[in-house]
Order: C-alpha cells, then structure tokens, then sequence
C-alpha cells in the first residue's frame, strides 16, 4: 500500500504488517466486534493497529489479549471482505498524527466510495 511506504515510519510498517499477517489474513472477519475491528455498516470495517509489531508476534492468536504499548501506534485501515478469504483495503490513515472526528469521518466516507465503486464493477 502506497499509504504505508509515504505516511508511516519503520515502526509502524512493522507494527501495521504484522497485524495485517498475523491478525487480520488469519481471523477476518471473525474479529468484528473485538478490539481489532470495528463495523461500520455495509461491509465496512475499521481494522485498529494499538500494538507494536512485537506485541503483535507474541500474541496467541485466537485469544488477542493487548499489552501494554511501549510507543503509541493508531493505525485505522478501512476494509470489507469479499467472500471468506479475500479483503479488500479501502483506505487508511494514522489516526495518532490527526485524531479529530472530522479526519475520521473524511476517511471513512473515502472508504464508502471505494467499495461502492468496486461493487458497481464487479456486478
């Protein structure tokens, strides 16, 4: 993803492509409504990133239970799954540089017109 090789820093790649491996490729959809993901309606989700990639690496999956953070990390990726297997990312933003409802919103609203667009083509 563009977003992660511009916008991030080699820490939070690193804590953003773990979670997006060891997380979310692994559990999907099943992690709606946990800590890791949150619906929006309409097939859209908000994958949350709070963990270092380390954090990350030792957890026990299935049981995701957090730890303490040691550098902040607020990752948003905004997703929807086609199927079981395949997940599509709409868009995504580091929400510890700009954590206002506005950004929030701006992105999310993004994400809605990405599936909707991808939808339309694939009927």
């Amino acid at each position: 993803m563009r977003w992660m090789e511009k916008e991030l820093n080699e820490f939070q790649r690193a804590a953003a492509d773990a979670a997006i491996i060891r997380i979310l490729a692994k559990e999907g959809i099943n992690l709606a409504g946990t800590q890791w993901m949150k619906p929006l309606g309409n097939g859209l989700y908000e994958f949350r990133i709070r963990h270092t990639s380390e954090e990350i690496n030792s957890l026990n999956i299935p049981s995701i239970k957090a730890k303490g953070v040691h550098r902040p990390i607020l990752l948003r990726i905004f997703i929807s799954f086609h199927g079981k297997k395949v997940i599509l990312l709409l868009s995504a933003y580091d929400k510890g540089k700009a954590n206002s409802k506005n950004r929030q919103q701006s992105e999310i609203e993004i994400a809605r017109k990405r599936l909707r667009a991808w939808r339309r083509v694939e009927k």
